[in-house]
C-alpha cells in the first residue's frame, strides 16, 4: 500500500527540566485501518516522553476509499494534563462532505 508509517527526524539536542542536554531522534507514529485510511497519529513529543498519547479520528463510513480522502467525523486530542483523558472534537460534514461546522 505504500503508507509511511514512521518518520525518524534527524538526531537534535534538547534541554531538560533539570538543565542536562540530550540528544534524541524524534520520531513520529501513524496507524492505518485494514482499509489503509489514517486513523490516529502519535506526535514526536509523546513518543519521547513515553506517555503513548496519540491523536484519534473517527472516520466517516465509506469515505476513503479510491482516491477519495477520508472524512474526519470525530477528532480527540490528547490533553496534557490528564493522558487518559481526551478533547473531543466534533467535525460535521454534509453527505457531499463538506465541512459544516465544528
Amino acid at each position: 500500500m505504500g503508507r509511511v508509517l514512521q518518520i525518524r527526524r534527524p538526531m537534535v539536542s534538547v534541554a531538560a527540566g533539570n538543565g542536562a542536554v540530550l540528544s534524541i531522534r524524534p520520531t513520529e507514529n501513524f496507524f492505518y485501518d485494514i482499509s489503509g485510511r489514517l486513523f490516529c497519529t502519535q506526535d514526536a513529543n509523546s513518543v519521547w516522553m513515553g506517555s503513548g498519547v496519540k491523536t484519534t479520528r473517527q472516520l466517516l463510513a465509506g469515505t476513503g476509499y479510491g482516491d477519495g480522502a477520508a472524512l474526519v467525523v470525530r477528532e480527540w486530542h490528547a490533553d496534557r494534563a490528564s493522558p487518559s483523558d481526551g478533547i473531543h472534537v466534533a467535525i460535521q460534514a454534509d453527505l457531499a462532505g463538506r465541512e459544516r461546522g465544528v
